[in-house]
């Protein structure tokens, strides 16, 4: 809509200022002329739009203009207050939040009762602890300072001092991406394995990460493939692990999928998780770990 591209073509320019026209065009996708006109729509608005002349110049919004909270739309609105409530759960901080909460809400009665039914909770069993870890590692962030702790991986255990740079929400996981002292790099790290989580009063000075290495998925593992088959008994939880529509069903009313993996015992836990309700096709490495494992269980128990 015009009047939502409007309001984002104010809001850019409040955080980036003097623009380009072309700049804008290509940001919002639409012409150069369609800028300029939306330009002339905003002055028109009473805002103060300020044209800059020559090779450098664009458009902007004349200084100390500032952008009132109720010019926001209600879906704009709508799309704050989920947010806030996806991480309410994970704050130690809840009443901050929730006063956040009541004043976007107290705009848009409607808003407040839509508030009401979202009810988020990212901690999953980790309810205690990961509130506790998010909020020092925010501290940490905010004040560049180092944390430490004792971290549990396949390769064992090690004690790490990070250099915290980012708090990621990725796969139904809480990470944390930083520079590591131990290994050298930029390392992304599971909140779930860190033990004895620390904050230090040693600051660091912020380096400069490159553009690629902020692209996270390239620091997970590599994504593989499992195809197995379900019992059809097990649709439900099928549907509840990679969505409906995501198997298909053959001749004998099994269901077949390719599941995605990036961790060889993850992947074996969950297929022993069935047991002789799932039967595993592909890769070959995958079929002799469960033959392995389940040998190793039928040897504990005779």
């Amino acid at each position: 809509m015009k009047t939502d591209r409007l309001l984002g073509i104010v809001t850019y320019l409040l955080n980036h200022g003097q623009t380009k026209a072309r700049v804008l065009a290509d940001h919002f996708e639409v012409s150069v002329r369609t800028i300029y006109r939306d330009m002339e729509a905003i002055g028109m608005a009473g805002l103060p739009v300020v044209t800059y002349q020559g090779g450098d110049g664009g458009v902007g919004l004349a200084e100390g203009f500032r952008l009132k909270e109720n010019m926001l739309t209600v879906d704009e609105l709508d799309h704050i207050i989920i947010g806030l409530k996806s991480f309410e759960s994970v704050s130690l901080n809840q009443q901050h939040s929730n006063a956040v909460l009541e004043k976007l809400a107290s705009k848009h009665e409607s808003l407040l009762t839509l508030n009401n039914r979202f009810l988020i909770d990212l901690t999953t069993f980790h309810r205690t602890s990961i509130p506790q870890k998010i909020s020092l590692i925010r501290e940490a962030l905010k004040n560049e300072t180092y944390v430490t702790f004792q971290y549990y991986s396949d390769q064992g255990q090690s004690l790490s001092r990070l250099e915290p740079y980012y708090v990621i929400f990725r796969w139904s996981s809480w990470y944390v991406y930083g520079y590591c002292e131990l290994r050298g790099g930029f390392r992304m790290f599971r909140l779930t394995r860190m033990v004895d989580l620390q904050g230090t009063d040693q600051t660091y000075k912020p380096r400069d990460i490159e553009k690629e290495s902020l692209q996270f998925a390239a620091h997970f593992q590599e994504m593989k493939h499992a195809v197995l088959l379900f019992d059809a008994a097990l649709e439900y939880q099928l549907i509840d692990l990679t969505g409906d529509g995501s198997y298909e069903k053959m001749e004998d009313n099994r269901l077949k999928i390719n599941y995605p993996y990036t961790n060889l015992e993850y992947i074996v836990q969950l297929i022993l998780g069935f047991g002789d309700k799932v039967e595993v096709l592909a890769p070959d490495h995958l079929i002799e770990e469960v033959k392995r494992r389940a040998q190793n269980l039928l040897n504990r128990y005779r």
